[in-house]
């Protein structure tokens, strides 16, 4: 059926099949497994919870018995979502949430945009407030053994940040990310050992 699907819809220009439970019988016919995004990304190729970021509602994002464990609050820290469940485990990104307002409550969500790395391990993602003049960097280490990692973010598409002294601060530690600022470029070196995830706040001084 699915593959009549394809023959059909395909006349009619581009089209994209996602799903989520049928995915476990009919995977190598759907584009993207997009509701599936509670597993480790590594776990399938085809995964892409960026997907549900954008298009489902809160309220069924960062729950650890619907999303399989801490992994998946990861994930919601990292999108940005919240997590209904509040677990223990996830003090440290509440705290991030109740101190960054701007960023995480009134901000938006801008996945990878203007964002450049190296390694394939990596998951990050940035966020902006809602003056958009603070940057949010979140990076999650998911399996990359080397705990050096250098990263580039295009400030030309950041207005208010472009062409500005800055600040490129570890949130959690207070203490300063090593950088390079050339033109619209910002080059950052960011310290993260595998299997942890980290913030990283970018102000105008």
């Amino acid at each position: 059926m699915f593959r009549r699907f394809h023959e059909l819809w395909s006349r009619a220009g581009t089209y994209f099949f996602i799903g989520e439970g049928i995915a476990d019988y009919l995977g190598e016919l759907l584009h993207m497994h997009g509701l599936v995004w509670g597993f480790p990304y590594r776990r399938d190729p085809f995964n892409a919870p960026e997907i549900t970021r954008f298009t489902l509602p809160n309220r069924i994002l960062g729950i650890t018995e619907a999303n399989r464990g801490y992994d998946a609050m990861w994930q919601a820290f990292l999108l940005g979502k919240p997590f209904l469940d509040l677990p223990f485990g996830t003090l440290r990104f509440q705290r991030i949430y109740q101190d960054h307002p701007d960023v995480f409550f009134r901000g938006r969500f801008l996945d990878k945009l203007g964002l450049s790395y190296t390694s394939t391990a990596l998951r990050p993602a940035l966020h902006i407030n809602d003056a958009n003049d603070k940057l949010m960097l979140i990076v999650w280490n998911d399996g990359d053994p080397d705990s050096t990692h250098r990263m580039t973010i295009n400030l030309a598409r950041y207005p208010l940040l472009v062409h500005k002294d800055l600040s490129v601060i570890d949130v959690e530690t207070g203490s300063a990310v090593p950088f390079t600022h050339e033109e619209d470029k910002l080059h950052l070196r960011v310290s993260l050992q595998s299997g942890r995830i980290g913030t990283i706040c970018i102000t105008a001084q």
